[in-house]
């Protein structure tokens, strides 16, 4: 065979196979995602609101929005399903840091990136949330054997002192603490099968305060006139005691009349409030709500057997109003006893609470 012929053949099916290669590498191989800026994380004086911290305790920090930029360096469009950004506080940072409360705003996803394309993925900002100040330490120094008046003053120092300690934190700490990023992203020629991928881990967020930490440290001496102020803590103790008297006395001018026919329909004693007691997820602001009740041995027991009461008689009643045309007078009269009975435990709970209202302001 001439050498030339071969030489051609040879040529041929080089040519062939490099353009496979070139097919798998490109039109077969699926997406390649990656990050291309790793960001920076910072609190500065711009992202202070300094006009929020003059007329209450400070609360919020937050750093400065940074944007992902991804790019697809395969051969496919590639989709980011999902992302997950975690903060992680400083060790100090940690005791101010109000429980399970680091929040981001994530972009929304997911995101569908062409081939040789990039993506910003605008990142809004973190949200972090320290304790409640003056609620948190009012929470911790609750004493039966203290006035409303000496609790809240000791409270209003501890709080203050915990404030300042921050304000030292901010002063000499370089960071809040570490962010890191995963994602999860298709992957293959079909986009079928999909991966988890860190794409930054324990970034530090920056403090970069100047303007701010005077400013947070004049807090100090405005401390006593901060929401919430004195009179805002006073009402917070006597709120629930408030709440729950309200409410009786509202129980009490219903149980005046009688249930009859030509009421039926409307007669429904209260338990909003008592419900609402059982609904805070704030275990500082439930400590406060309950202290006058719970500083009176047995109060709480014997309230939750009142409302019991309460509840049951108004099943009683939605009872005896779906029997509809089928009531007789007769079918009134045990819950009306009921009614009387239950009439009295309330003027003698209501009185309880009017007392032990008057022993804690005295």
């Amino acid at each position: 065979m001439d050498l030339s012929l071969i030489l051609s053949m040879v040529a041929i099916v080089v040519s062939f196979a490099t353009s496979i290669i070139i097919l798998l590498l490109t039109e077969f191989h699926g997406p390649n995602i990656s990050l291309l800026n790793v960001p920076k994380f910072e609190i500065t004086d711009k992202t202070f609101n300094e006009r929020y911290n003059q007329e209450f305790t400070p609360r919020w920090f937050n750093p400065n929005n940074v944007p992902l930029v991804f790019a697809n360096y395969g051969g496919k469009a590639g989709t980011i399903v999902s992302l997950k950004l975690d903060f992680v506080p400083h060790k100090v940072f940690e005791s101010f840091l109000e429980s399970g409360y680091s929040r981001f705003e994530e972009p929304s996803l997911p995101v569908i990136i062409r081939e040789g394309d990039n993506q910003d993925l605008p990142l809004t900002s973190l949200d972090i949330r320290t304790i409640d100040w003056k609620k948190k330490a009012l929470a911790e120094v609750l004493d039966p054997s203290l006035k409303i008046n000496d609790l809240i003053i000791k409270s209003l120092q501890r709080s203050k002192e915990e404030f300042e300690r921050f304000c030292d934190f901010l002063e000499k700490s370089q960071e809040l603490g570490k962010v890191s990023c995963t994602i999860v992203l298709t992957k293959g020629r079909f986009r079928t099968k999909v991966k988890s991928e860190t794409v930054f881990q324990d970034v530090p967020i920056e403090i970069n305060y100047v303007k701010a930490t005077s400013s947070l440290r004049d807090c100090l001496r405005r401390w006593e006139n901060l929401k919430p102020t004195k009179a805002e803590l006073l009402n917070d103790i006597e709120r629930g005691l408030k709440e729950l008297t309200k409410e009786l006395l509202e129980n009490l001018a219903t149980l005046e009349a009688p249930v009859s026919e030509e009421n039926i329909n409307s007669y429904q004693l209260r338990v909003d409030r008592w419900n609402n007691f059982h609904r805070f997820w704030d275990s500082d602001e439930e400590k406060i709500r309950w202290f006058l009740i719970e500083s009176e041995k047995g109060l709480r027991k014997d309230l939750i057997k009142l409302y019991q009461k309460i509840i049951e008689c108004n099943n009683q009643i939605a009872e005896l109003r779906s029997h509809g045309e089928g009531r007789t007078q007769e079918h009134f009269k045990p819950i009306n006893i009921k009614l009387k009975e239950l009439r009295l435990e309330i003027q003698t709970m209501r009185k309880r609470l009017s007392a032990l209202h008057k022993r804690s302001i005295s």
